[in-house]
């Protein structure tokens, strides 16, 4: 079950999560509940606005579909320093909590007081490391990790106290001895897995938590939203090419220029406004063809713009339309 983030009408209502847990503190299912879909509008975030944090830094804004609830003033300046460290190469080596909306800790607290050291709640465990780790409350994060690895979660529990004990070795906030905390995890870690399965393990678990994350936060949303989050339901898949027959739909090779119908195979595969769909496709097309394509496209560029300059001004339609985009794919392809 997967659903198309990038689409305002379908941002998760936060403020609807924090009633039902703050009408029900002392419930674990109400406070699951929340740190899930709380985790999930951090994807739903990021999904959004993240390719565009290059050109234009990260602010709050009255506009956002995130309001009231929106990106706080200190997350968007520990994003704006992680994209000038990147930039730069030069990182001042601090501690930056990862907590767009300001309500980690409130989701983090919430868990630490309802969970029992018992197996069902082994999860739970994980996601209070998980938000423990995002807030650099490392040491806690150590613990939480613990407990989850004692019942029963152990290789995500593993990845999660490596992450913390190793991060809390070279931060401010020191835990003692992080490094050989570390380094024990991890070899306790790949005592578990095969060898074939031990390349990126602490990647790979990760993001397999997180799936398991945002899958129980599908699931949430599902049962409490109802149809208003249900009709965003589907595959990606399923929904670009639905957008892409949409945007085709008027496509005439006939009216495209001689010189650029070589091009029209491209053009119909990738040339559709909406940017994750685009690189979806772009996904699909096997690596070592996709330089060959944007080579191609790039090398009718000044073609492309002479074409689209003689119908005028955008927005476009039909066959001028998916050159357009086509354009824009061609910097993709190269990625």
């Amino acid at each position: 079950m997967k659903v198309h983030i990038l689409r305002p009408e379908s941002i998760t209502p936060i403020g609807t999560y924090l009633d039902r847990r703050r009408q029900h503190p002392e419930s674990l299912d109400a406070q699951i509940e929340f740190a899930t879909v709380l985790l999930y509008r951090d994807r739903e975030y990021r999904g959004m606005y993240a390719s565009g944090w290059r050109e234009k830094k990260p602010a709050p804004s009255s506009d956002s579909p995130f309001a009231p609830f929106d990106l706080t003033k200190d997350a968007a300046a520990e994003l704006a320093a992680v994209f000038e460290s990147l930039r730069t190469g030069v990182d001042d080596g601090s501690d930056r909590p990862d907590d767009l909306f300001g309500l980690k800790p409130e989701a983090a607290d919430g868990l630490g007081r309802t969970l029992r050291s018992i197996r069902s709640h082994g999860l739970g465990w994980l996601i209070h490391a998980r938000l423990l780790l995002d807030l650099c409350r490392f040491r806690e994060a150590i613990d939480a990790a613990e407990h989850a690895i004692r019942l029963g979660e152990a290789l995500p529990g593993l990845a999660i106290l490596c992450e913390a004990a190793w991060a809390g070795s070279i931060g401010r906030r020191a835990v003692p001895d992080g490094d050989a905390v570390a380094r024990k995890a991890e070899a306790h870690a790949l005592r578990l897995l095969p060898k074939a399965k031990r390349h990126r393990w602490m990647t790979r678990t990760r993001e397999a938590l997180d799936e398991r994350i945002r899958q129980r936060a599908l699931r949430t949303r599902a049962r409490v939203e109802g149809k208003r989050f249900t009709r965003f339901l589907t595959t990606e898949l399923a929904f670009c090419q639905q957008e892409r027959r949409a945007a085709l739909a008027s496509f005439r090779a006939a009216r495209v220029p001689k010189e650029l119908r070589a091009l029209i195979p491209l053009a119909r595969e990738l040339g559709v406004g909406d940017d994750p769909c685009r690189a979806l496709f772009i996904q699909k097309i096997p690596a070592r063809e996709r330089r060959v394509a944007a080579q191609k496209i790039l090398g009718c560029a000044p073609a492309i713009d002479r074409w689209l300059a003689s119908l005028g001004g955008p927005p476009f339609e039909g066959e001028a339309a998916a050159f357009f985009w086509l354009l824009e794919g061609a910097d993709e392809l190269m990625a």
